[in-house]
């Protein structure tokens, strides 16, 4: 028995305030058959969210160029963040793999972790395929690496919406995730058993997987999030700031973004 619901998560463009700051519309609804939509999120990246991102204690040197990078954004409408979940179950696990609406999804954890009928959540975000040529055309290598942390900001913010959502329906859960990657407990490879249990909605974001599991627009991420009663070692518990920007953190260095 197969149960799904699917979120869409999308931003039409950016507007700047004085304070620099990108403001995502009101969020919406919109339902579709085994697919459920949300276009637009409430979402605000600032200034002092961005420099937030930037470890040390000398990030305010980096004001003008944030505010450099915001006006130029901005300017370009390069930033369309998009997102998408699916809601699914657990029709088969075993030793290392777990089947899902006849797509197998191996990893040692999940399947350690998951059972017949459990509920799991493939997600995709994206930042748009806009934000490639963006960053091509920076000559400047602060404001790519500033780039680059503002973009793994907004995918941890679309993941946040996500969980937000799965977890107004089990407030008395943890939430857990495995993002492909990892070795030896999800490869790169199961970005396209995760984009296919998405049905149409990689489609609908435009984004593709290669054989080798890499997702273009390069701003793009998959993962595997699960409920749990207690949480699980070696996955991130998403509720928790401080281990959510830790596995972030090893994730990006991993994926070279930073």
């Amino acid at each position: 028995m197969l149960y799904a619901s699917s979120v869409v998560l999308s931003v039409t463009g950016l507007r700047k305030t004085g304070t620099h700051a990108i403001l995502m519309s009101d969020i919406f609804a919109e339902e579709r058959k085994m697919l459920k939509i949300i276009k637009k999120m409430n979402k605000e990246v600032t200034q002092e969210r961005l420099l937030a991102c930037i470890p040390g204690k000398s990030a305010d040197r980096y004001e003008d160029d944030v505010e450099d990078l915001l006006d130029q954004l901005t300017e370009a409408d390069a930033m369309h963040p998009a997102a998408a979940y699916t809601e699914v179950a657990v029709d088969h696990a075993e030793d290392s793999c777990i089947q899902c609406s006849s797509t197998n999804i191996c990893s040692s954890l999940f399947a350690l972790n998951c059972h017949e009928g459990d509920k799991v959540y493939p997600c995709l975000v994206t930042v748009g395929k806009e934000m490639d040529a963006f960053a091509a055309g920076l000559d400047d290598p602060m404001l790519s690496y500033l780039q680059g942390t503002l973009m793994n900001l907004c995918l941890d913010d679309a993941l946040l919406t996500i969980a937000e959502e799965i977890l107004k329906e089990h407030p008395e859960k943890k939430l857990m995730m495995v993002k492909p990657g990892v070795a030896g407990i999800c490869e790169l490879s199961e970005q396209a058993g995760i984009l296919a249990l998405l049905e149409n909605g990689a489609e609908e974001l435009g984004v593709t997987v290669s054989d080798r599991g890499f997702l273009t627009p390069g701003y793009s991420s998959t993962a595997l999030l699960f409920l749990s009663e207690t949480g699980v070692d070696c996955c991130a518990d998403w509720q928790e700031e401080e281990e959510r920007k830790r596995l972030l953190h090893e994730l990006n260095v991993m994926a070279g973004h930073i």
